[in-house]
């Protein structure tokens, strides 16, 4: 009998408002942080697309390119889109 092998569960942890500047950055900054220290692996996404900032709160340069460029098909290897955090498994 053959045994096949399944990808590990992926969690996906949604935070979103329709109000400005009541914090879901800087919760999911430090929510993503802490999961990343636990020893998970986190990818945080950014999908304000006018004003995102995540970067910025985790000291990180503005990036070259981001989400909008991803579904405007203007990215070759959707992996260029991570940056280094800083932070292990962030």
């Amino acid at each position: 009998m053959e045994t096949k092998t399944m990808a590990p569960p992926v969690n996906v942890v949604a935070i979103g408002g329709g109000k400005g500047g009541v914090g879901k950055s800087l919760l999911s900054a430090n929510l993503a942080t802490g999961m990343a220290l636990s020893g998970q692996d986190v990818i945080l996404i950014d999908t304000d697309y006018g004003a995102s900032n995540l970067h910025a709160l985790l000291g990180i340069g503005h990036p070259r390119c981001g989400l909008v460029d991803f579904f405007n098909n203007n990215i070759e290897d959707p992996s260029s889109l991570l940056l280094d955090t800083g932070i292990g498994n962030l």
